[in-house]
């Protein structure tokens, strides 16, 4: 078995640069409504920000890629383009069949967290590279430096080359330490004592700063009940 996974970039905005261009296609791909759509496009053609170098205001920039945090609408926009991309990768005639009648399994896609499934070297670079090909015709950064790859016979893991790409960038494969798939760290199976440990580590690490940022008995109460518990 195969498994490529493209892994949560985290920053202030969401940094999966959908271009704008791609999201007004998608809402219009799945049907909706005129008026919906001219709203989408009118509020994101009005998306800026300003750059500041030393208490001066240098310009405004126009942004015309990637959808802001903040609300319910910018997550479900980001779902609606990666639409197209599901029912491809569910078209192509890879991974798992689970049992009789039921449809392949080659992928788990939750927002932006991608792993891929192949039976062998063949399936899972079809898949790879039908993602890419996506990635590329829509203008998206394929984020290679945030991939992997693992491959497993009879439940060990074996050594691989990497993937190959076509612009000839390499997927390589899983360090030893693992990888995280929706926060949850992994090889060939979960590291149940590994995920303990860190949790813990941070856990720990976020009591500390709490208590040394000299807050009143009340603030520290609410920091401790909402940073440490997240």
């Amino acid at each position: 078995m195969h498994d490529m996974r493209e892994q949560r970039r985290d920053s202030h905005t969401h940094n999966k640069m959908v271009p704008h261009s791609w999201i007004l296609e998608s809402v219009t791909l799945v049907g909706i409504a005129e008026n919906i759509k001219r709203l989408l496009q009118n509020s994101m053609g009005n998306w800026k920000t300003q750059l500041n170098a030393y208490g001066t205001m240098l310009g405004e920039v126009n942004v015309r890629r990637g959808i802001f945090q903040g609300d319910s609408l910018p997550p479900l926009l980001f779902v609606i383009a990666i639409i197209p991309l599901t029912r491809m990768l569910r078209q192509c005639d890879t991974g798992y069949q689970l049992g009789d009648g039921h449809r392949k399994i080659n992928h788990l896609l939750f927002m932006d967290d991608l792993k891929l499934y192949g039976r062998n070297d063949r399936e899972i670079e079809s898949l790879v590279h039908t993602v890419w090909i996506f990635s590329e015709d829509i203008g998206m950064q394929f984020g290679i430096e945030k991939c992997a790859t693992i491959k497993l016979q009879r439940g060990k893991i074996k050594h691989t080359e990497g993937i190959v790409l076509p612009n000839a960038q390499v997927i390589r494969e899983v360090k030893e330490d693992g990888y995280k798939y929706l926060g949850v760290l992994e090889t060939d199976q979960i590291k149940h004592d590994e995920m303990k440990d860190k949790v813990k580590m941070e856990y720990l690490r976020r009591a500390r700063r709490v208590l040394q940022s000299k807050l009143n008995g009340g603030n520290t109460i609410g920091a401790i009940n909402t940073w440490l518990c997240l």
